[in-house]
This record gives structure tokens, C-alpha cells and sequence, in this order.
């Protein structure tokens, strides 16, 4: 007997939802009957990852969403997500940021934030986290903060685990009187404010377990910590990456204190060193937690051990260092330090604004960054970035994005332009060309948008590396010669002009799986008619995404007639097994009644009716 998904019971079908993103719920299974809209209902804990402005289909299922990471520099709206429990930030924005308000995200549990905001952005964020506004928190990362303008915050018994950064050492005791649950502390200091022992609040058997105190690397200053010791007595796991004055005293101190802790680690670092010599097996007698301390480095012997570390550990800490200072401080150090550099796989370069007595240091390390990221008017000479594999320019200037039509990149493997500041487009269509006439031989992606490229050039060459590339305004013309010219594109997204051009002979692509084809804003729905040319192109086509803007104050009649593609379809692409539509209307008060939801309605079944031998989804989604 055949079986079907339908036969399953509901809590199977349930587990097998669990496991689907949101995405593959929507286009595939929601909408199939009552029962599955029912089942994909009553599941309460969806996650999302967000890349982009939320989607119709995500706005669809916001209240059961309790799970989102922010992976977009795009603004979004957290309005709809009531229901959120955990949210986290990867990339962020001021926008982001203002959004993570109580009245917006009444039942946050779980938050955590980037490196990218100062202590100034996160100021308000902060009173709220601390004067108890996020009633269900448990669990905040907060990145950067400071001290609170009028030095107190109110109860937040809420919270239990608390990550920062601040400049500040004063903040330790403040977060420990306002947090009187808090049972997980970590926190690296980044300045060099001396501990205020007079203002230090009264906190009797504060119940923080674990403790960990991380301050900036190569700072020197000794924290009095000894009067923080005092504050946390029941901790029992203790990690301390410090300088200190006297590690004897140090360590008697926290046996003496902390009788609890069961578990000790550290880096410390005595400065100045002294000159008297400890004996690492006395050391382990005076708690059972230094039993695991293994040996003891004097400062002036740190680079010696550093250099004994094997290769693959060295490697791994290169990658956590910013790129201007790891050279800066390993370059030239030696041969076997230069050459480890230069292995680097994943070496970036991140940069927003350049002054100019910087550009002199970042020209020196070019040829061994790998991923170049620019964003907004910063300035580099590309010329000297020889070695890049993966380049990014957001909002770029006009005179960096221009360099790229005089500079070649042979490495270069991944390529993103956006730029919507841009005023005049056309002269960028040259660059076009150069990628085509094998100026990047070793291009696996290519993404600049809103480009328009109109013409080619006989000097078009054969780019078998590039497989995936996202274009603005083609015809059918440029569409068969970018074909032609990447005979293992499996990713072609463009947007779609007519043309009265006409192939005498068809050069069918045998690699392309899938096609995202937008229409012009506004276009005449007649001039659809002109698609099947660009299916009979690409036979074993498996995906196909087609997004069109309405700019009618009413849904017209030729939209009940239309086939959507089922002809070109049955002729032209006989392995597509998945078809979306992205029907974008612009809103209207004459749209926004029954009559034309019945019309929707309409439409929705005759694209199901006419669309069943794959998986099928029409979206209609109201924009403006």
C-alpha cells in the first residue's frame, strides 16, 4: 500500500514540521487542506533567521515565531513578533536596536547584542534590561555599556546570566546590587577606571556561582579585585584573565573567601614582574582547585612560550585578531610567524570610514587580506588588495566602485555591489563587461544590483567558475549571451525587458536549476507573453521564482485569464519542481474590501488549479 503524508497520525506529522523552516511550510505545505493549516498552527516554537526585510510568508506565522537571529543590515519591523523569546543580533543597526523596547518584546527571555554598538547606543537599552521593563529575561548579552548617568539602577531579579563589555570596572558591583538573582556573571573591562572602594554598595551573600573577568589585552593596570572577591562569596567556578600586582596574595585571597569554588582557571599576569620564585607544587597545596595550574610564565618569557605553540594553535588565535593589528604586532617577527600570517584562509578587513594616515597601513597588509568588506564612503586603493577572494561594497563611493574598471582581480571569488545611493548607473555597465572578458577567472558569484546592462562585447569569453549571479535590467539578447558565456551558471536572478529580438538558433543551458525573474515595476501583465523565451533557454530549470508589481487601483480582469506559465511550462521545463509567484500590490482603499478579496481568493485557486504537478505557491503581498 502506497503511503502518504496525509495517513500520517498528527503527532507524527507534528515532529516532521518541527524540522521544516518556515519557508519550506509556507511555499509547500500551507494552504494544502484545513488539517495541515491546523497542524502548522498549533506549532508554538518556530525559529527564523532573518537575511532580509520579514517576507510575506515569515509575517504569516510572526505570532508562533518565539526564536529570530538578525543576520541584515536591512531595517525591519519586531512589531509583529509579540511572541518572541530569544533574539539575536549578528548585525545590527540603530534601527534594531530601538526596536528591543518592553512594549514591543513584552516576553524577551533570551537577548543578545553585537560589538557594534558604543556604550552611548546601548545606554537606554541598558535602563530598561535593569530597572526590571523585560519582566521574563533571563539571559542577557549586551555588548557594550557604561555607567548609568545617575550611578544606581532599580531591582531586576529577573535575570540570571549577564555577558558585557564596558570601560568601566564600577560596573561590576552596580549589575551585582540590581541583579540579586544573578547566578552567571562575565564581563571584560576595556578601560581603566580604578574600583571607587568607598562607593562600593553593602551586598550580603550575593548567590552569583560562576564568575568569569576578562580584562583588555596588553592593559597593565591591577584591578583592586580583591574587593569584588568580597562581594560574591557563594561563587563556584572562577575565571580570571588579569594583571595583578602579586599573584601569591591574589590567590591566597580567593581560597580564603570563596570557600565554595570548585573549579578555578586563569591567565594572569604580574606586573611588574618579581623577582621571588614560586614553587607551582606549594601553589596546588593551598586549594584543591590549583591542582590543575600547570606551569607559571614570567612576562619577560611570554613570547617564548607563544612561539612554542604548535602551528594550528597559533593559526586559530591569528583568526581573532583584527587584521591591522596582527600585523602590526607578529609581522616581521620572524620567518615562521610570517609564514603562518601568510596562510591565513580567512584574514578580513572590515572598514566604514578610512583617515587618511591609515591608508598608508592598510596598503602594507592588502596583499594578505582575503575578505574585504567596505561600507559607506571609506577609501581604499584596490590596486594593492592582490589576494582578496571575497569583496563587498555597500553605499560605496563613486570613485572606489570605479577603480574596479581598471583593476584586475584575479584571486577574486565572490563579488557583492549594492547601491542604492547611486545616482547615474549607466557607466557601470562597462564593468560588466569586464568580468566577461575574463578580467576575474576565478568568479564563483557575482551580486550588483540595479545595473543595467543593455549591450555585450565581441570580446566576451567562456566563465566556466561563475555559478551564481544576481543582475538588474537584461533582454533577451544579454540573457542568451550571459548563457553562453557561463556554461555552469546554476543561479541566474535578473530583471526581465522585452525584446524584439529573435534567435535563429537556441543554445540550450544544461546547468541553470534556478531562475528569479522580475518584472518591471508596473508592467502591462500582456507583456508576460514574452517569457516562454527565456524558459526555452534553460530545460532542466528545477526552481522557478517570479516576482511582479501591480500599480492598478483594482485587480482587472486579465489576471482570471491568465494561464501563469502552464504552457511554456508543460513545452519548455519538464524537470521544475517548485514554481513561486510574488503577485506585490500597492495599497489602495478600493483594494481593502470583500469584493476584492473575493477576486484574490479567485485568482489564488485558479494558480492552484492550473499549477499541481509541483510544488506551487502564489503570494500576494501588499506593499506601500
Amino acid at each position: 500500500m502506497r503511503s502518504v503524508l496525509e495517513n500520517l497520525p498528527n503527532e507524527l506529522i507534528i515532529e516532521i514540521f518541527g524540522y521544516s523552516k518556515i519557508r519550506d511550510l509556507s511555499f509547500g505545505l500551507w494552504n494544502l487542506n484545513k488539517r495541515f493549516n491546523a497542524l502548522i498552527r498549533s506549532l508554538k516554537y518556530l525559529s527564523l533567521i532573518l537575511t532580509k526585510d520579514c517576507t510575506s510568508e515569515e509575517l504569516l506565522f510572526s505570532e508562533q515565531i518565539i526564536r529570530m537571529v538578525i543576520v541584515t543590515l536591512e531595517s525591519i519591523n519586531l512589531n509583529p513578533f509579540i511572541n518572541l523569546r530569544s533574539l539575536v543580533l549578528n548585525l545590527a543597526t540603530e534601527n534594531h536596536l530601538k526596536q528591543i523596547q518592553s512594549i514591543v518584546l513584552p516576553n524577551l527571555v533570551y537577548l543578545s547584542l553585537p560589538l557594534s554598538f558604543d556604550s552611548r547606543s546601548t545606554k537606554q537599552l541598558a535602563s530598561e534590561v535593569f530597572s526590571n521593563r523585560f519582566s521574563s529575561l533571563r539571559f542577557a548579552d549586551l555588548g557594550v555599556i557604561d555607567m548609568p548617568s545617575n550611578l544606581s539602577w532599580s531591582q531586576s531579579p529577573s535575570l540570571r546570566s549577564i555577558r558585557i563589555f564596558s570601560p568601566n570596572i564600577n560596573i561590576i558591583p552596580l549589575i551585582l546590587q540590581s541583579c540579586t538573582q544573578l547566578t552567571h556573571f562575565q564581563v571584560r573591562i576595556t578601560g581603566e577606571h580604578p574600583l571607587d572602594i568607598p562607593s562600593l554598595p553593602i551586598i550580603s551573600n550575593h548567590p552569583l556561582k560562576q564568575f568569569i573577568f576578562l580584562q583588555a589585552q596588553h592593559s597593565t593596570i591591577a584591578f583592586n579585585i580583591a574587593n569584588i572577591i568580597y562581594l560574591i562569596p557563594n561563587v563556584k567556578q572562577l575565571d580570571l584573565r588579569l594583571c595583578t600586582i602579586s599573584f601569591i596574595d591574589l590567590i591566597k585571597l580567593i581560597s580564603k573567601y570563596l570557600i565554595k569554588l570548585n573549579r578555578f582557571d586563569c591567565h594572569i599576569i604580574e606586573f611588574p614582574n618579581k623577582d621571588e620564585t614560586i614553587d607551582i607544587n606549594v601553589l596546588r597545596k593551598i586549594h584543591p582547585c590549583y591542582s590543575g595550574i600547570q606551569y607559571l610564565i614570567k612576562m619577560s618569557h611570554t613570547i617564548k612560550q607563544l612561539e612554542d605553540l604548535p602551528n594550528e594553535i597559533l593559526t586559530e588565535i591569528f583568526e581573532y585578531i583584527d587584521a591591522t593589528n596582527l600585523f602590526r604586532i607578529f609581522s616581521n617577527l620572524n620567518g615562521r610567524l610570517n609564514k603562518i600570517l601568510k596562510s591565513l584562509h580567512t584574514l578580513h578587513l572590515s572598514l566604514t570610514t578610512t583617515d587618511s594616515h591609515q591608508i598608508g597601513a592598510y596598503n602594507r597588509i592588502a596583499p594578505h587580506i582575503k575578505i574585504l568588506c567596505i561600507y559607506g564612503l571609506a577609501q581604499l586603493n584596490l590596486k594593492y588588495f592582490t589576494n582578496i577572494r571575497r569583496l563587498i561594497l555597500i553605499q560605496a563611493s563613486d570613485e572606489l566602485v570605479e577603480q574596479l574598471q581598471v583593476i584586475r582581480l584575479k584571486s577574486l571569488e565572490h563579488l557583492t555591489i549594492i547601491l542604492d545611493n547611486r545616482q547615474e548607473e549607466d557607466r557601470l555597465a562597462y564593468f560588466w563587461n569586464r568580468i566577461f572578458i575574463y578580467d576575474y577567472p576565478a568568479l564563483v558569484s557575482c551580486c550588483l544590483y540595479k545595473i543595467i546592462l543593455k549591450w555585450t562585447n565581441s570580446q566576451w569569453r567562456i566563465m566556466p567558475s561563475l555559478s551564481i549571479l544576481k543582475i538588474g535590467d537584461i533582454d533577451l539578447l544579454i540573457y542568451e549571451s550571459i548563457l553562453s558565456s557561463c556554461p555552469n551558471l546554476y543561479f541566474f536572478k535578473f530583471t526581465r525587458l522585452t525584446s524584439k529580438y529573435q534567435s535563429k538558433t537556441i543554445r540550450q543551458h544544461l546547468n541553470l536549476k534556478k531562475l528569479v525573474i522580475v518584472m518591471p515595476r508596473f508592467e502591462d501583465l500582456s507583456h508576460d507573453c514574452h517569457s516562454y523565451k527565456y524558459f526555452s533557454y534553460v530545460p532542466k530549470l528545477e526552481q522557478l521564482i517570479v516576482h511582479r508589481t501591480n500599480e492598478s487601483k483594482s485587480i482587472s480582469e486579465a489576471y482570471f485569464k491568465f494561464d501563469w506559465y502552464i504552457t511554456s511550462i508543460n513545452q519548455y521545463l519538464p524537470s521544475l519542481s517548485r514554481f513561486v509567484y510574488y503577485f506585490h500590490i500597492l495599497k489602495s482603499d478600493r483594494l481593502v474590501n470583500a469584493t476584492t478579496q473575493n477576486r484574490f481568493e479567485q485568482i489564488q485557486a485558479n494558480f492552484n488549479l492550473t499549477h499541481r504537478l509541483y510544488q506551487r505557491r502564489l503570494i500576494l503581498d501588499f506593499i506601500g
